[in-house]
């Protein structure tokens, strides 16, 4: 796609905002954390590995990454490898004062 093509056939349209936002993805990427301005940055580093403390936190973990899921801001899993340019943040489950629930973080 010739981007600036594009964002010039959409000046007239009502979300200023929104096309902004499409055509500077389409110029850089779409993975939010992925930083092109250092080379010496991995091509993608999973930091997704962090075993839950007891059961209850696993449990929690996997309710509300489900829900996270049915509520389209988490993707479905798509196999064990990252892409190129991906990276993957640190899911972890924390205690929430004075309760025996947790915040997903």
């Amino acid at each position: 796609i010739n981007v600036n093509w594009f964002e010039q056939l959409l000046t007239n349209h009502p979300n200023h905002p929104f096309v902004a936002l499409v055509c500077n993805s389409l110029h850089i990427g779409f993975w939010p954390w992925e930083d092109k301005s250092q080379d010496e940055l991995p091509l993608s580093c999973d930091y997704s590995y962090c075993p839950p403390k007891c059961d209850n936190e696993a449990v929690f973990i996997c309710q509300q990454v489900a829900e996270e899921v049915s509520l389209h801001c988490f993707s479905e899993p798509f196999g064990p490898d990252l892409l190129p340019g991906m990276y993957s943040i640190p899911v972890h489950a924390v205690p929430k004062p004075h309760s025996t629930k947790f915040h997903l973080i």
